[in-house]
């Protein structure tokens, strides 16, 4: 789970963070001299949660709170505060984003106990992703695979899940995806890849399963299954394989590796 923090007192993020040092279910980013870059961080982050002060000089939180939600619809607000505010005039304001007050000074043990809701009320929603390598390339959200309306996102997303969690750099995309064509025209073509891959995430409400930074992308392996991912784990129950990515020039590396590590798996 993600959440931000907004706040222009330095003593408040620095509590705060303290809250999660331990906390290896939850990432956090936070905010004090800019607020209004959490704006553009939540359009290109999925954030799960905002905790924003409500009173600070460049912008209400109640206000920040509105173009957050703009962004990111799910987005559960919380609102920081040393001051007592009418909850049922703050409700009928955010709506049911609206999650309730946090106040200053934080009490750990409610703070726990929140973000423990949180995390709980996430994996409950969460949908079912299986990625399927293993003699044909497929991704299925709760049993139903992906309609992928263009080939070469498609191909994109399996380089990503190839690289099982690592980082896949721009030129390595293009060399694999576009060995054709010159550099200028390959990364134009890897950018309008990518556009559309987003898209299509975004339709399927799995905007989580990738992370895209300027220049590289990386595939989430804490957000779907993956029998690819079974085999270098050393979990799959497969002996065997016949194919791994069919169809991809650049597969061949990814399938010996795994016919290898399958060929000396101890047989029970």
């Amino acid at each position: 789970m993600k959440i931000i923090v907004v706040d222009d007192e330095a003593a408040a993020l620095t509590n705060f963070l303290s809250l999660l040092l331990d906390r290896q279910d939850i990432e956090s980013q936070m905010f004090q001299n800019d607020p209004l870059a959490a704006i553009p961080y939540c359009e290109n982050h999925e954030v799960d949660a905002a905790y924003l002060d409500i009173r600070m000089p460049q912008i209400d939180g109640k206000d920040l709170a509105e173009r957050l939600i703009k962004v990111r619809p799910d987005i559960a607000i919380f609102f920081i505060t040393s001051f007592q505010f009418d909850e049922a005039s703050v409700k009928k304001r955010i709506g049911s984003n609206f999650h309730g007050f946090c106040y200053k000074p934080f009490s750990p043990a409610k703070m726990k106990a929140q973000l423990n809701k949180l995390v709980k009320e996430k994996e409950e929603k969460r949908d079912d992703v299986f990625i399927k390598c293993v003699d044909g390339f497929d991704v299925f959200k709760n049993g139903v695979p992906l309609d992928f309306r263009n080939s070469k996102s498609k191909e994109l997303l399996a380089l990503g899940v190839a690289k099982s969690g690592g980082t896949c750099l721009l030129e390595e995309a293009c060399d694999r995806l576009y060995p054709e064509k010159e550099a200028f025209y390959a990364k134009k073509s890897y950018r309008d890849c990518v556009f559309k891959l987003r898209r299509l995430l975004a339709e399927a409400g799995l905007d989580d399963l990738v992370s895209f930074q300027r220049g590289s992308f990386k595939v989430n392996r804490k957000r779907a299954r993956c029998d690819y991912w079974d085999i270098l784990d050393g979990t799959s129950p497969l002996q065997s394989i016949v194919s791994l990515f069919p169809n991809y020039d650049w597969s061949a590396e990814y399938e010996a590796c795994a016919m290898d590590i399958l060929e000396n798996k101890p047989h029970r």
